[in-house]
C-alpha cells in the first residue's frame, strides 16, 4: 500500500494520473491477486465460526493490536485510503480504475 500511496502523492490532475498508470498497475494487481487467494481461503472454510473460533480469533486480533507491525499496517492502510480518495476526487473515473485494478470496490451512487 505505501507503494502506491508514494505514487500517488504525486497526482495533482488527470495527465500526472494517466503518466503513473504503468506504474501503478503492477503494484495494484500485486494487491488484488493477495485478496483474491484471501477471499479464496476464507471461501474454503465457508461455514459460521464456532464460539470457540470466534473467541481464538478475537484474543488473535488483541496480540495484533499490540504489535508495532499492526501500527504500521493501520498507517499505511489509512495513506492508501486518502490517496486514493484525493486522487479520485482530483481526476474522474481514477478511483474506478484503481478498484478494477486492484480488485477493490467503489462507491457508484455518486456517479449514476
Amino acid at each position: 500500500m505505501n507503494e502506491v500511496s508514494d505514487i500517488l502523492v504525486n497526482v495533482k490532475d488527470a495527465n500526472a494520473f494517466e503518466s503513473v498508470k504503468s506504474k501503478l498497475k503492477p503494484k495494484l494487481n500485486r494487491m488484488r491477486e493477495s485478496n483474491e487467494l484471501a477471499k479464496a481461503k476464507q471461501s474454503a472454510g465457508n461455514k459460521a465460526p464456532s464460539k470457540e473460533e470466534m473467541d481464538r480469533l478475537t484474543k488473535e486480533m488483541e496480540k495484533l493490536k499490540n504489535d508495532s507491525n499492526w501500527e504500521k499496517f493501520q498507517q499505511a492502510m489509512w495513506r492508501y485510503i486518502q490517496e486514493v480518495f484525493r486522487v479520485s476526487m482530483a481526476v474522474p473515473g481514477a478511483g474506478e480504475w484503481i478498484a478494477q485494478e486492484s480488485g477493490g470496490t467503489w462507491n457508484q451512487s455518486g456517479s449514476k
